[in-house]
């Protein structure tokens, strides 16, 4: 079975930056490509940007998802300090644009 462009691109876009995080120029409107050449925050090419955030344009759901295969995650802001304790044992905490989410390792 062959692959389609779309896994190539991928492909491309791990190697390049590390990541998948993509998207065709002609699915953004002119002032998010405006936005993205002004403040440098991907490399845009005729018909394709490559972010270099990784998480670019991407919700918890999606980012999730994408690492673990489920949507199971938590805002650290929204627990008690109580309910805090081993979370690192269950989940990998990050902070992303500012917040400190915990990605549970299994649903």
């Amino acid at each position: 079975m062959s692959r389609d462009i779309t896994e190539q691109i991928d492909d491309i876009c791990r190697e390049e930056c590390g990541h998948t995080t993509w998207a065709f120029t002609n699915t953004l409107s002119e002032k998010e490509l405006e936005e993205i050449k002004n403040k440098n925050t991907g490399i845009i090419l005729p018909s394709i940007v490559f972010y270099y955030d990784e998480f670019k344009g991407m919700g918890f759901d999606d980012i999730c998802l994408d690492k673990y295969g489920h949507t199971s995650w938590v805002r650290l802001d929204n627990l008690s300090d109580q309910e805090k304790v081993g979370l690192d044992e269950v989940a990998e905490i990050q902070t992303i644009n500012g917040v400190q989410v915990a990605f549970y390792f299994e649903r």
